[in-house]
């Protein structure tokens, strides 16, 4: 039939599997800026242990892509993602004859962006975008505690600790049969 010969078309004449030749129209790339850091300092003396440890992620990206890759205007892609993130963690670990413990306090913060810009199934579909912004911020202190009594001669401890528990499940009436 003709129409597979129409340029105008999108069709197996611009697969080029031999080449692997791109013949898109919208202008392709990868920019991806990535650091990461962390550090973690220990502090010991007898009985006592303190350490921190502190880290930092900071992402910067943008990606575009012709996802059809002919010269026909069918599939546009663009992408910008934003994120950077920090958190801090100091930590007691100790002991005495009787008692060890663990103390600790936590922080942690990300914010982000993302934008996202489509041209898919042109002209029919249209142009489609997301974006989103996300900020966070997160602190918890947490312990453990754990106590042997002279009288139980190291057989049986006590422990004690602090911990979040989960809400029940939500129980859900069946959906009705038709």
């Amino acid at each position: 039939p003709a129409f597979l010969n129409n340029p105008a078309c999108y069709n197996s004449q611009y697969v080029n599997a031999d080449t692997n030749e791109n013949r898109g129209t919208a202008r392709q790339y990868s920019d991806l800026d990535l650091l990461g850091t962390s550090l973690s300092v220990d502090w010991t003396m007898p009985g006592l242990t303190i350490k921190t440890i502190t880290a930092y992620r900071d992402v910067d990206s943008q990606f575009a892509r012709d996802i059809d890759e002919s010269p026909v205007q069918i599939g546009h892609v663009w992408d910008d993602l934003q994120q950077h993130q920090f958190s801090q963690e100091l930590q007691m670990v100790g002991s005495t004859e009787r008692l060890e413990y663990a103390v600790g306090l936590y922080y942690f913060e990300d914010d982000g962006s993302f934008s996202n810009y489509r041209i898919p199934a042109a002209p029919v579909g249209g142009i489609q975008t997301n974006a989103y912004d996300n900020d966070t911020e997160a602190t918890a202190l947490y312990s453990q505690v754990t106590y042997t009594p002279p009288i139980l001669e190291e057989r049986l401890a006590v422990l004690g600790e602090d911990e979040l528990a989960a809400p029940p499940p939500v129980e859900r009436p069946p959906l009705p049969r038709r």
